[in-house]
């Protein structure tokens, strides 16, 4: 018997549920179910991301604090799931204990390897992506996936994680292994990132209060697009599923609505 654990995204809780949304976890529900029919023993992973600055400006137009705004976001995404009768194992959120423990023990691993730095960042900022924009990214000063939404130039005290020290290493990998990514066309799209040069990027905010609590330094919080991240892999997540994970390897997918794609990034197989 094999092990299967399939993760949707985790969802933004600004507002309500979208059909994006139900496609994303009716495929992987089938996903699922599928594995469990043909005896896999299978745990499916769905959630809330409530750590965002959009969540935080919606309860505060509903005159709510976050944390009672995010409460009754996630149960309306609940009574959702459950009448479409989705199999998810378990319904995770950003603000669970488990969570933000295990997306600060992420964070201490990562300074372990001297991979995080403090520094200052100054640029362009998308309230809706909740990301710094390059140039690139913008046209007329106005962000390409909205372009009703002018950005807004920040500046201010972040840490960094040192992604550009790993170009020459994940080049490598790839050359080594080259049914890492699956399909072709999406090895050589990634292939092309790396070789355009990776960035270090920002994995802390320090003018935002509701979040994860950056581990050694309480001025600031984790970036929001970082603590997704130990949600839907390793850190908390398997924590909870350990039950599922402790004999023999296991294959991992993630199911990506906003793509339409699946993909296996421990095997390289079709889930």
């Amino acid at each position: 018997m094999s092990k299967f654990y399939i993760t949707t995204a985790i969802v933004y809780i600004n507002n309500t549920p979208h059909l994006g949304f139900i496609y994303e976890l009716t495929g992987t529900d089938v996903l699922a179910r599928y594995h469990r029919m043909i005896g896999d023993e299978t745990f499916f992973l769905t959630g809330s991301d409530e750590h965002s600055l959009n969540v935080e400006r919606r309860a505060r137009e509903e005159g709510l604090s976050t944390k009672d705004f995010s409460d009754r976001m996630a149960e309306v995404y609940r009574q959702i799931e459950s009448r479409f009768q989705i199999s998810y194992d378990r319904f995770i959120r950003t603000e669970d204990p488990d969570h933000v423990k295990g997306v600060q023990d992420f964070i201490e691993r990562i300074k372990q390897h001297d991979d995080i730095y403090k520094g200052t960042y100054e640029g362009w900022y998308c309230t809706s992506c909740e990301e710094f924009k390059q140039d690139a990214d913008l046209r007329d000063g106005f962000c390409l996936i909205h372009p009703t939404l002018k950005a807004t130039y920040l500046k201010e005290e972040n840490y960094f994680f040192a992604l550009s020290r790993y170009q020459d290493r994940l080049l490598e990998h790839f050359e080594k292994h080259p049914q890492f990514v699956q399909p072709e066309s999406r090895r050589n799209e990634i292939l092309s990132i790396i070789r355009g040069g990776l960035r270090d990027f920002s994995i802390s905010r320090s003018t935002v209060r509701w979040g994860v609590p950056f581990p050694g330094d309480d001025r600031h919080v984790v970036y929001v697009g970082a603590t997704p991240s130990p949600t839907t892999s390793p850190a908390s997540a398997m924590a909870a599923t350990r039950r599922s994970s402790r004999r023999g390897g296991r294959r991992t997918c993630m199911s990506l609505g906003k793509t339409s794609r699946v993909f296996t990034p421990s095997t390289g197989r079709p889930c």
